[in-house]
């Protein structure tokens, strides 16, 4: 895998991801937040408070699950653009479009494998 990130283990029931040394959210992004966050004007991530949430960024007892960083993918082929991110937590519940949601701090880009950013396409420095 690009970037020396070495896949040890996928447990299905469970999405963390162990590799050599990291725990790895992995989650997809439609293409407007994607280029967002390639770019880093998007910092925050929103997904809805629902069970399906809850035991992904959760454990059992309700602690949050101390991921290292968050696989961004944009779309489902193989060869869609891929983005590592460092993942900074959970770090509140607010109203995203009229929805209740959990938000993800994001930090640095790890490593953006196959990424185009918005200021490639337009030519900006």
């Amino acid at each position: 895998m690009k970037g020396g990130f070495v896949q040890q283990r996928i447990d299905a029931r469970n999405p963390i991801v162990v590799s050599s040394d990291r725990r790895i959210l992995y989650l997809s992004l439609m293409k407007k937040w994607f280029d967002q966050v390639a770019d880093g004007i998007k910092k925050l991530e929103y997904r809805e408070v629902k069970e399906y949430w809850i035991s992904r960024l959760f454990d059992r007892d309700g602690i949050p699950i101390p991921y290292d960083c968050v696989f961004f993918r944009n779309g489902y082929s193989r060869k869609s653009p891929t983005l590592m991110i460092e993942y900074n937590g959970v770090v509140g519940i607010s109203d995203f479009e009229g929805v209740e949601c959990f938000e993800l701090s994001l930090g640095d880009v790890l490593d953006g494998g196959r990424v185009e950013s918005i200021r490639d396409k337009i030519g900006v420095e």
